[in-house]
């Protein structure tokens, strides 16, 4: 079965950062992997935090009415996100 898109986009966010030594724990969730983050790589906060809160926005409070529209910026940030 295939992911909910919102949980796509975030994966596709948490391997890149993964790929440059920032690995999410099994345990961690959204809000505290980007506590982390924003800890680890300062420079990744603005974007790093634009992408969690549009998905825990998404997946756990978003009200049907603007979904598509989070969930195509949600989509599009995390394509986008290509930390160094």
């Amino acid at each position: 079965r295939r992911p909910a898109p919102e949980v796509a986009a975030y994966r596709k966010f948490v391997s890149r950062l993964r790929r440059v030594g920032i690995e999410r724990a099994p345990h961690e969730g959204p809000i505290d992997f980007l506590a982390r983050v924003k800890k680890e790589r300062p420079a990744l906060a603005d974007q790093a935090q634009n992408i969690t809160l549009l998905y825990v926005d998404l997946r756990y409070a978003a009200a049907e009415e603007r979904r598509a529209e989070k969930l195509g910026e949600l989509q599009q940030l995390a394509k986008e996100f290509k930390p160094a």
